[in-house]
């Protein structure tokens, strides 16, 4: 439940767009997102543009006016961190055990005594049942004759609370009922933008019209084979009125790939254990754009491609400007991004940065662990950023390693030796063993106040006294970069006399050499 996080982007994207804004972030609210929210009328092209982030500010605004005391949203966060340690292992219980045997020990307790209230641990279970991949926002008559309520309806009775659950779930119906009704309304938000001016919904065209549009007109537009276009359709045979159902009803449906990982998803919701979901035997991937491909597109595939450790082929309905298919070769690709990290690292030295920190979870890695992984490092290998990757190979291949350029991961994870082994792992070089990993340890805790926080300053002062006992190396407080996702810990870090640079999902090399280029100023 990251509310800092999600307001302080919102306050961002109204700064960034020019739209008036006096509310501090000082403290999150339901009616501090909500008068957020009401800036975006005045232009529909920013609420395009800001669409997912301001669902996201709707469904947190929902949950902070269901949850009207702080005690109540502490014990929603550590249910939320007890989730996220079940989720990322193929060990233990479910989530939904998890929640519900919560739900069943709290409801043994006196009223008074309650944490929570019966709807506020329904509103969670629906909300981890459709990242199960079981979309419950479509209306009340999907929810109400799915699996999950029936299951719910008899651990309920069992309780004696069957009055109860039913008023819950009509309460929690009608909200979905509206959330609907949203979503029609604004339906036309999930498409291209076609002549005319993109500020004018009149001049929209729902995306899935447009492809069967251009499927209609140009045949299967030089597909290589009929099963793709076929996948589209439903049918190569298949009558235009068949087609412009399934064009209707194609966002409600998953592709058969797709089905079967929802449905061993949701086996281990509802299970008392998880199914160890193991990923199939393939060697190649085929990435087929409707459309033109973008440059960027380009780069994000074959990141992924580095990422997973498998190829990726790239293939577009279109042709590029110059006329050929788009087509590159996956060593250059890798030899572009080498180069980019290289000269990002040379940037730094001349910028007389001497010490490189790296934040573990969401930084590091895309995901967070939460100091609670069980999982296999093999596993954690493929949640490291690309960026990173490139980044921390150019440095241990640096002959200012060690000597005048230093790197540490330092993180509020607990767990020393999983980030060890996953270094070792991801890059097999000797000097590895060199780069500086400071965490949580209990060791490490023990000589620190944990009555004042300071972000990450006492993990960045115990890593430059090691530099300076092991290896003999002075590092000034802005000689330090600190590469971090947490705006709090930024800020502390700033106030200390820092580098900073904040980690963002949609961080790449180009992003981070920019960066190092032009906003980051010499030391």
């Amino acid at each position: 439940v990251a509310t800092a996080e999600v307001f302080t982007h919102l306050l961002e994207s109204l700064i960034y767009n020019n739209l008036d804004t006096k509310i501090k972030s000082v403290k999150v609210s339901a009616a501090a997102i909500s008068a957020c929210l009401e800036k975006f009328r005045q232009s529909p092209k920013v609420l395009c543009k800001n669409y997912e982030l301001l669902v996201i500010s709707c469904c947190l605004m929902q949950i902070m006016e269901s949850i009207d005391e702080n005690q109540k949203f502490e014990r929603l966060i550590g249910l939320e961190r007890i989730l996220a340690q079940a989720l990322t292992t193929n060990a233990g219980p479910s989530p939904f055990s998890i929640i519900l045997q919560t739900l069943k020990d709290d409801l043994m307790k006196p009223d008074e005594e309650r944490l929570l209230k019966l709807i506020d641990y329904v509103i969670l279970l629906i909300n981890i049942y459709s990242l199960a991949g079981n979309d419950v926002f479509y209306g009340r008559e999907i929810l109400n004759d799915s699996s999950f309520t029936k299951t719910l309806r008899e651990e309920m009775k069992t309780l004696g609370y069957s009055l109860e659950i039913e008023y819950v779930l009509d309460l929690i119906y009608q909200r979905l009922d509206l959330i609907l009704s949203y979503k029609r309304r604004y339906k036309y938000l999930n498409s291209l933008i076609v002549h005319g001016s993109d500020e004018q919904p009149a001049y929209r065209q729902s995306l899935l019209k447009q492809i069967f549009d251009l499927f209609k007109q140009h045949g299967n537009f030089g597909l290589p084979s009929s099963s793709i276009s076929s996948r589209l359709t439903g049918s190569t045979n298949a009558s235009t009125i068949q087609q412009e159902q399934l064009v209707n009803d194609i966002e409600h449906v998953p592709f058969d790939s797709f089905t079967d990982f929802f449905k061993s998803a949701a086996r281990g919701f509802f299970g008392d254990a998880k199914p160890c979901i193991t990923s199939n035997d393939y060697s190649t991937i085929v990435v087929f754009i409707v459309g033109g491909i973008t440059p960027h597109e380009i780069q994000l595939i074959h990141e992924y491609s580095q990422q997973i450790k498998k190829q990726i082929i790239i293939g577009s309905s279109e042709k590029n400007s110059n006329g050929l298919q788009t087509h590159i070769s996956s060593s250059k690709y890798v030899a572009q991004q080498r180069a980019k990290a290289r000269d990002i690292v040379l940037c730094l030295q001349r910028k007389n940065i001497k010490l490189v920190a790296i934040d573990f979870d969401n930084t590091l890695l895309s995901i967070y662990t939460c100091g609670y992984y069980q999982g296999t490092v093999d596993n954690l290998l493929d949640y490291i950023r690309s960026t990173f990757y490139y980044f921390i190979q150019e440095i241990l291949d640096s002959p200012s390693f060690n000597q005048t350029l230093h790197v540490c991961i330092v993180s509020f994870s607990s767990q020393e030796q999983l980030i060890r082994k996953l270094i070792e792992q991801a890059f097999k070089t000797a000097r590895s063993d060199r780069i500086i990993i400071r965490c949580n340890s209990p060791e490490f805790i023990s000589n620190i106040n944990q009555k004042d926080f300071l972000g990450k300053e006492y993990h960045l002062s115990s890593v430059v006294t090691e530099i300076a006992t092991k290896r003999n190396k002075t590092i000034k407080q802005h000689e330090i970069l600190l590469l971090d996702d947490d705006v709090k810990k930024i800020l502390i870090a700033e106030k200390f006399g820092h580098k900073v640079l904040e980690i963002r999902d949609e961080i790449n090399l180009d992003m981070f050499k920019n960066f190092a280029d032009h906003i980051l100023y010499e030391c």
